[in-house]
């Protein structure tokens, strides 16, 4: 689908300025519906502020986490995986599809 890049590297650059240094995205993928992004998180603290900062942006109108599991590692750290789904707000997602974006 068409997506307008500069807004997208705009969403993304602000993403990038609010979320926690220690949280970062594993993946990130776009659709018509919203953004969603497998992440990582040093602590349940940290996914809460996630969760904080994407709630202040004027792109979404839904934000939900899920997925959340924590592992070991050799260095016996446990950094939080989870998936955050945040959705744009209704008027853009029909668009979007109106579109065939």
């Amino acid at each position: 689908f068409d997506i307008d890049l500069n807004l997208s590297i705009q969403k993304l650059e602000e993403m990038e300025d609010k979320l926690p240094s220690s949280s970062y995205a594993e993946s990130i993928s776009v659709d018509k519906v919203g953004i969603t992004m497998t992440m990582n998180s040093t602590s349940k603290r940290e996914v809460a502020k996630v969760l904080e900062q994407l709630r202040t942006m004027k792109y979404f109108s839904e934000i939900t986490i899920s997925s959340l599991s924590s592992e070991s590692t050799e260095t016996g750290l446990k950094p939080i995986k989870y998936t955050v789904i945040c959705n744009f707000p209704a008027e853009v997602a029909d668009e979007n599809k109106k579109e065939g974006n």
